[in-house]
C-alpha cells in the first residue's frame, strides 16, 4: 500500500512541475467558478439561453427518440410532421447529429438526462477545441520566432 501512495506522491510532483498542467488547472478552477454554480443551481443543464440552446436541445431530445425507436423497430423516418409544415428529418439529422460522434455519447445517457449529456457534450466540444487551438498556436508560434 505504501508502494502505491509513494507511486501516486511522485506522478503527482512530476506532473504539477509541467506548465501546461498548472495553466489548465488555473483556467479549469475560473470556469467552474464562472459556470460552475449557474450549472449546479440548474441541475446541470444548460444555464444561458439562446439560439444555440434551443434548438440543440430540441433536436437532440427529439433525435434520442427516433435512434433509439430506429434501433427497436428498424424504422427511420425520412419527412417528419412535427413542426409547422414538415421538414426533410434525414437532412435535418444528418447535420446536426447523425454526423457527429459526440452525439453517439450522448445515447449512452438515459432518457431523463438528455439536458445534462448535452450540457456535458458542450464542455467536451470545448475542451476539445481550446486543445487543437493551442497546439496550433504554438506550432505557428515557433514558425513565425524562427522566421524573424
Amino acid at each position: 500500500m505504501e508502494k502505491v501512495v509513494t507511486g501516486i506522491k511522485n506522478w503527482f510532483s512530476k506532473v504539477s512541475k509541467n506548465e501546461y498542467v498548472r495553466v489548465f488547472s488555473i483556467v479549469f478552477v475560473l470556469g467552474f467558478i464562472f459556470f460552475g454554480f449557474k450549472a449546479l443551481g440548474n441541475g446541470f443543464t444548460m444555464g444561458f439561453n439562446g439560439d444555440y440552446t434551443l434548438q440543440t436541445l430540441a433536436f437532440y431530445s427529439d433525435g434520442y427518440n427516433k435512434i433509439w425507436n430506429f434501433l427497436r423497430t428498424g424504422e427511420f423516418p425520412m419527412f417528419d410532421y412535427s413542426n409547422f409544415l414538415g421538414m426533410n428529418y434525414f437532412g435535418t439529422a444528418s447535420f446536426y447529429y447523425l454526423t457527429s460522434p459526440f452525439y453517439y455519447l450522448l445515447l449512452l445517457c438515459p432518457k431523463e438526462y438528455i439536458f445534462q449529456g448535452v450540457y456535458f457534450l458542450l464542455l467536451i466540444k470545448v475542451k476539445i477545441l481550446y486543445n487543437i487551438s493551442t497546439r496550433r498556436w504554438d506550432s505557428y508560434e515557433g514558425y513565425f520566432f524562427k522566421r524573424c
